[in-house]
């Protein structure tokens, strides 16, 4: 692979970034998604001062999330949609784990890893999650399982809600 890579859209170069950079914060979801497997929801984002200094979290139906923002920062917390890559989902079975409680929809060996379709529970009409684990989980369609999610949220805020 390149470099660098430019992701035309409509003609026009919509982001042009290290591919390793493409994929970890992309200019927008329609971007996130065609750069890579993407779960895209909905999210609040919320900030917590402490010390005089401003972090950001989102909260989700997979809990609160440290969250950086790719473009401006918004003024006040606001709705926003956030990126959860596959491989930042853990599952595990509700006795070893925490988190959200969701049903295993489908699953899929790879031999390195595996893909499953988790559904959340709590909200039967989300989309289904897609989780990418390394090995082989011991869940199978229909079981229950818990998730949590790893790493920073990547959010991406309406224009209107964009600090100045």
């Amino acid at each position: 692979m390149a470099d660098n890579v430019a992701v035309l859209r409509d003609g026009t170069v919509a982001q042009h970034a290290a591919p390793s950079e493409l994929y970890a914060g992309p200019i927008d979801h329609q971007l996130a998604s065609f750069i890579g497997a993407a779960n895209l929801i909905d999210g609040r984002l919320e900030p917590s001062s402490r010390n005089g200094e401003t972090t950001w979290y989102v909260r989700t139906a997979l809990g609160r999330l440290p969250a950086r923002c790719n473009g401006k920062m918004p003024a006040d917390p606001c709705a926003v949609m956030v990126l959860i890559r596959p491989e930042q989902i853990t599952v595990a079975t509700p006795s070893d784990g925490d988190g959200p409680l969701a049903r295993v929809l489908s699953r899929g060996f790879h031999g390195h890893d595996t893909v499953l379709n988790v559904q959340l529970t709590q909200d039967h009409e989300a989309q289904p999650l897609l989780v990418r684990a390394l090995g082989s989980p011991p869940l199978a369609p229909g079981d229950r399982c818990t998730v949590t999610c790893t790493g920073t949220a990547l959010v991406w805020a309406p224009e209107s809600q964009q600090a100045g």
